[in-house]
């Protein structure tokens, strides 16, 4: 479902209170999905995604009410998450156990979780942010291609690759 933010940018532009509350709660999950693929740290992409949000409320301003206002948001939070990673130059080893929420499971087995590992060690960070957008928030091909500013065909081809990935991963741990 697509929500219109038209008549909510004046009122942060205002600095209403209740305005971005509103604005928040309904962008947080997308938010926090693009950066959480990129610092892949629970406490970490926490602190990209305030901000992230510090950030959409000094720009405002230059915002065009034109464009689609989550996807403005989004290209911001991916933004902040590569300045973030790019400022630290290091890789932060996952540790599902502690970041069980990425992928979350219908059932709380060990096989699940050792599951969700595997596709989490195995996937690229653009792979990772198109499953989550797409998979986790429903955003469509063609928003994730703006947000990822990628062409639309090669964010196609990375989720159909992710996703013969995933099927693969699956095939190999039900056999073993």
């Amino acid at each position: 479902m697509k929500i219109d933010f038209g008549c909510y940018i004046e009122l942060l532009v205002q600095k209403n209170r209740e305005a971005f509350q509103y604005v928040y709660q309904e962008t947080k999950q997308s938010v926090f999905a693009i950066i959480i693929a990129v610092v892949k740290d629970k406490s970490l992409a926490e602190d990209v995604m305030q901000d992230t949000y510090i950030k959409m409320l000094s720009y405002i301003n230059y915002y065009d009410k034109n464009k689609n206002f989550k996807n403005w948001l989004l290209t911001i939070a991916k933004n902040c998450a590569i300045d973030y990673y790019r400022k630290r130059q290091h890789y932060v080893v996952i540790d599902t156990e502690e970041q069980e929420y990425l992928l979350p499971a219908t059932e709380d087995n060990n096989d699940n979780k050792l599951f969700a590992k595997q596709i989490l060690e195995k996937f690229s960070v653009s792979e990772r942010q198109i499953l989550l957008l797409h998979l986790t928030e429903g955003m469509k091909f063609k928003d994730i291609a703006s947000v990822l500013n990628m062409p639309l065909g090669t964010v196609l081809t990375n989720y159909n690759r992710a996703i013969k990935r995933v099927k693969n991963l699956k095939e190999v741990s039900i056999n073993e």
